[in-house]
């Protein structure tokens, strides 16, 4: 199954005008989903403890930790055996993730159908 290609800029743009709204609709959160990322905030963890033993240690378990649970999913509940062979790409897609969130929490100026405009109070709006 495919859900289809799109250049990376389009991705970017609709992920962002997405995670925007939510943030407008529901501030806290959004804000809160900051946990959900473990993956980069291991690898920042991991930075911070300036690379000893448990940083390292953290990192390779939110990696294991997150593999195994995308792999049950997929094994179980979606059958959709492509996802193993993807695996490898998931900390580069979470990271992606985590700065699509990162930058959704600053600013308000989204793109949809080819104009700009702003997110205010769940609303978009032109700029």
């Amino acid at each position: 199954m495919s859900l289809g290609h799109e250049p990376m800029s389009e991705m970017w743009s609709r992920r962002v005008r997405w995670a925007r709204t939510v943030r407008a609709v529901r501030p806290a959160g959004a804000a809160g989903a900051l946990i959900t990322h473990g993956i980069p905030l291991a690898i920042l963890f991991a930075l911070v403890s300036h690379g000893g033993g448990i940083g390292w240690s953290v990192l390779g378990l939110a990696i294991a930790l997150r593999t195994l649970s995308v792999a049950a999913i997929a094994g179980r509940y979606t059958r959709d055996r492509s996802v193993l062979r993807l695996l490898p790409l998931l900390p580069v897609s979470d990271l992606v993730s985590f700065a699509i969130w990162f930058v959704s929490m600053a600013g308000s100026k989204v793109t949809w159908r080819g104009a700009h405009m702003r997110v205010e109070g769940g609303r978009l709006g032109g700029t």
